[in-house]
């Protein structure tokens, strides 16, 4: 049987540095119990985007509604009914999406783990991280529901989770404090490479675009 309250207080508790220090030197996780974990996060991010849905669709249908006519009601129940197949969408494909991302961004990170010298298992790996990125999904999914502040303070954990992240490859890995650290920080250099070369590419073809347009005498 599923501790499920126990289990999101334990997400939330491994992104104290102290707490996920006790779990590294304890715990080695199953697969199982990772995507038990990975279950539970998604529950909650369906439960969040379900509400943002219905505030979105009453605050729609209620606009609709005032107007009185057939044609609004018409819409309104067309409105009505699409939402109620999107929701079932998200619901369905929320935990899907969670648990295939988890295995690939898994497998990437543990596969460069090896090359640093990584000493841990995948299966560790993802179980560890199920726990400490449920903890965080769970909290900026929650804040997601606060306009503006939300978002602001969700950026701000999401500086600190480097951290944590830090921690999982140090302890899962038995990696040194640099090869854990160049393991955190590979992922964000490459996508600021990734963005600045398709910039570049972005950039050299509209270029090429306004030089076109100037051999041809633009527009006319």
């Amino acid at each position: 049987m599923v501790d499920i309250i126990g289990s999101y207080k334990k997400m939330i508790l491994s992104l104290m540095p102290d707490n996920l220090k006790k779990q590294l030197a304890k715990e080695k996780g199953s697969l199982g119990q990772a995507i038990i974990y990975i279950l539970l996060t998604a529950l909650v991010a369906d439960i969040v985007v379900i509400i943002s849905m219905l505030l979105s669709l009453g605050s729609n249908l209620a606009g609709l509604g005032m107007g009185g006519g057939e044609n609004e009601l018409a819409m309104a129940g067309f409105l009505g009914v699409t939402g109620i197949v999107v929701m079932a969408v998200y619901v369905i494909a929320i935990p899907i999406i969670m648990i295939f991302w988890a295995f690939i961004q898994t497998g990437v990170m543990w596969v460069l783990a090896k090359i640093l010298g990584g000493k841990g298992s995948f299966t560790s790996q993802l179980y560890h991280f199920s726990i400490v990125g449920g903890g965080l999904t769970l909290i900026t999914s929650l804040l997601s529901l606060i306009p503006c502040l939300g978002g602001l303070i969700a950026m701000v954990l999401g500086f600190y989770y480097l951290y944590p992240v830090y921690l999982v490859y140090k302890g899962v890995h038995q990696l040194s404090s640099g090869r854990a650290i160049a393991l955190v920080l590979l992922p964000i250099v490459l996508l600021i490479l990734l963005f600045v070369i398709i910039m570049i590419l972005f950039a050299a073809a509209f270029a090429s675009l306004l030089g076109a347009l100037g051999a041809g005498g633009g527009f006319a």
